[in-house]
């Protein structure tokens, strides 16, 4: 899909990351220039043909803003050709200003949203409703089974899957989702043209079935910083999550759901019928208890509602 929106090429321009030495526009600094061009009454349009010193003199940039905005602004023809030579690999670029890039995250995240979201698949699965599941990569037969169960039951109440691509509950969430006539988001932390997300979710993207999101430019390697965020947009993208299974006190799950639960993010429903102390203590700090008779109703409102 081509980017004509004035808007949402400054958008890119400023926010996309690129093989360019300069620095990208976090959100934060986004919505500050969106605010000093209104002030200015300096459209986006003419922002996109400025020289440096008609940046400097048109919003009263210092030198060293305004040489840094122009080497952002001058990539602009590199990154449209990128992105066209990307759409036939599947690959949307979904600036924040694109009506395609997702509300919830918009609302829940204010300014620690990412600015920019790279998608790989049918983005029309982005307007569906998603029940979150996360757990540990290493699982028992009994995890996966509690997790074919409950998504059967979560995709019956109307939710598609969202979870991070990785191996284990993550993966098995996804699969069962298609199974059961619905779909999955998966939000990556490693490139979605890696040869194992290929073999393993090729299929049921190019169907249409699994949409892989990156909030990184999707030819980049795994990274702990990117697994850090993306355990954070599960959550925020949720309208509740799913923990299968969680370690006490160590990986990802743990961390992510602590943080979760601190910053006051959608309601965890956490299994508690497997004796796992890393779940019983994520219980005792405020997650829902459930079982394998639970319904998959998500009626509770997130914390911060």
């Amino acid at each position: 899909m081509e980017i004509h929106n004035e808007e949402s090429l400054l958008n890119l321009a400023l926010c996309c990351e690129t093989s360019q030495p300069a620095r990208p526009f976090p959100l934060s600094e986004w919505f500050a220039f969106q605010k000093l061009c209104l002030r200015c009454g300096v459209s986006a349009g003419t922002v996109l043909g400025c020289s440096e010193s008609e940046l400097s003199s048109l919003l009263g940039l210092s030198a060293e803003s305004a040489a840094r905005t122009y080497i952002l602004l001058r990539r602009l023809p590199e990154i449209v050709r990128d992105m066209r030579a990307k759409a036939a690999s599947g690959v949307s670029f979904l600036p924040y200003t694109d009506e395609r890039f997702p509300l919830q995250l918009k609302e829940r995240m204010g300014e620690q949203c990412p600015p920019v979201l790279y998608a790989v698949g049918n983005t029309e699965l982005l307007r569906l409703p998603a029940a979150g599941y996360v757990g540990v990569r290493e699982v028992e037969s009994d995890d996966l089974r509690f997790v074919q169960n409950t998504v059967a039951k979560t995709c019956a109440q109307g939710y598609a899957v969202v979870s991070g691509g990785a191996r284990g509950v993550d993966t098995t969430a996804a699969h069962a989702a298609v199974a059961n006539g619905s779909a999955a988001v998966q939000f990556l932390c490693e490139s979605p043209f890696s040869g194992k997300l290929q073999r393993r979710d090729g299929m049921e993207v190019s169907k249409g079935t699994i949409l892989h999101l990156t909030h990184f430019y999707p030819t980049h390697s795994f990274s702990s910083d990117y697994a850090f965020f993306r355990n954070k947009l599960i959550y925020e993208y949720s309208q509740g999550t799913v923990i299968a299974h969680a370690h006490y006190g160590t990986g990802g799950t743990w961390s992510g759901a602590v943080r979760n639960i601190r910053d006051r993010g959608c309601k965890l429903y956490c299994r508690a019928d497997a004796g796992y102390a890393g779940n019983a203590a994520l219980i005792g700090m405020g997650a829902i208890p459930i079982t394998a008779d639970w319904d998959g109703a998500m009626l509770q409102p997130r914390w911060s509602d």
